[in-house]
């Protein structure tokens, strides 16, 4: 009997199997960074802080504070995340009409405030300055306030990324997270885990009690689909064949993308510039792509390698984006002058789509599901209609197991996959295995 082991951020809360874990839901998770990485580290965040003195204004917190306020604590993390790239599209929109007169536009200065341009203004040239020009040096063709806040933008998800990394990681470290023992020893050869978190938990047990069964290097089902894709990794993990696939449908802590920098623009085509999806548009010496895809060993530290061309990593974390298996990094679009955009193939967009394709292909297959802490949360349609046309495939599904406290997600879940001969739930991880006899 093969099995999928469907796994959500309820998973890592319920990893105790005395209680309850410190693992953070999504509206405890700028709770926990203050907590743990502002307070106990004395680590600021400039960026992020100013983004949420607009995103959340609280009476008495100034633009300039650098730390997280007591008053942000309960923001749901995913609807800042979405935030952030609703006003990483804002500024394209503004950009690419108008080029560098996208600043004077009466819908700019209402949409971006006096205060907010200053303060963004004076980090990007203050703080960041020097990092900025390091790792996105091509992004300075222009000082014009649209080009600044793209970049600005950039470091907010880059310190939100970095802290949310560094914070799974010392909980990692801190916490019991026993079930996860528990719940690697119940594996059989050819299962698959299909998880949703960031954390490294899954992984870590694995490699702690079945050693010879799953590495970092192999058990992530990671492969190229075309001479495009440079993956690599670092770190020590064996080069082995792993029984069992981790597949990570939001990305992971340890997976990077390398980009590099180059000259700029589209040589051959004499007027149009070569501009980045996600990030905005706009510059037009700007010439970022990505170079290979990297994992490691290790969860929540920055890659940084010394004495390599100026560019930079950025974390493979999806955001809650609309269209997630459609998500890509470097989305590289050609504009002509008027702004009009003519798509071409990415580089990075074919990682997502591999995850989604092996966890469709686990899905429609398997005898047994087993949900752990994953809510199948309304508004996930992407997510949704992955798991509906899986269920629809699969003939054979015979048992469905779910371990969630509230019943709403219980039907949610038998809504979405509803053809199962039998369906069985208890409340809590411990109590499914429990059962099991684990």
């Amino acid at each position: 009997m093969s099995t999928v082991f469907v796994l959500g951020a309820g998973a890592s809360v319920g990893a105790n199997p005395c209680g309850r874990t410190r693992f953070p839901t999504t509206c405890q998770v700028l709770q926990c960074i203050r907590e743990l990485i502002c307070e106990k580290e004395h680590a600021t965040l400039p960026a992020l802080t100013l983004y949420l003195c607009r995103f959340a204004p609280l009476s008495g917190v100034a633009p300039s504070a650098r730390v997280l306020d007591v008053g942000w604590d309960h923001i749901n993390i995913e609807e800042l995340y979405a935030a952030i790239e609703f006003e990483s599209r804002i500024t394209d929109h503004l950009l690419l009409p108008a080029g560098d007169k996208g600043s004077e536009s009466k819908f700019f200065e209402e949409y971006f405030p006096t205060w907010y341009r200053d303060a963004v203004t004076q980090l990007v040239h203050g703080t960041y300055q020097e990092w900025m020009r390091a790792c996105y040096s091509a992004s300075y063709a222009s000082e014009a306030f649209p080009h600044l806040h793209e970049n600005f933008l950039r470091v907010v998800k880059m310190e939100l990324l970095d802290a949310i990394a560094h914070m799974l990681g010392v909980l990692s470290e801190e916490e019991d997270s026993t079930n996860f023992s528990r719940l690697a020893g119940c594996f059989a050869s050819g299962d698959t885990v299909v998880t949703f978190n960031y954390d490294l938990l899954m992984e870590q047990h694995l490699t702690k009690i079945r050693p010879n069964e799953w590495s970092y290097l192999t058990g992530y089902g990671l492969r190229p689909t075309s001479d495009a894709c440079d993956l690599r990794f670092a770190g020590d993990a064996p080069d082995r064949p792993s029984a069992f696939k981790v597949l990570k449908l939001h990305g992971s802590t340890n997976w990077h993308f390398r980009f590099n920098q180059g000259a700029g623009g589209v040589p051959s085509v004499a007027g149009y510039r070569r501009v980045q999806e996600r990030f905005g548009a706009g510059n037009a010496i700007r010439d970022i792509v990505p170079a290979f895809f990297q994992a490691t060993d290790n969860f929540y530290r920055r890659v940084v390698v010394a004495g390599e061309p100026s560019g930079y990593y950025e974390r493979f974390m999806i955001p809650p984006s609309t269209y997630k298996a459609e998500y890509s990094f470097s989305a590289e679009f050609v504009h002509l002058p008027t702004g009009t955009p003519l798509s071409v193939t990415s580089a990075t967009l074919w990682l997502p789509q591999l995850l989604y394709r092996m966890a469709l292909e686990a899905l429609k297959s398997a005898d047994r599901l087993v949900f752990i802490g994953f809510s199948m949360a309304s508004a996930d349609t992407s997510i949704r209609m992955l798991f509906r046309a899986a269920a629809d495939m699969n003939a054979n599904l015979s048992l469905v197991e779910i371990a969630d406290p509230d019943p709403n997600v219980v039907n949610r879940i038998k809504g979405v996959v509803p053809h199962a001969r039998e369906y069985r739930d208890v409340k809590f991880f411990s109590d499914l295995l429990a059962c099991w006899g684990a």
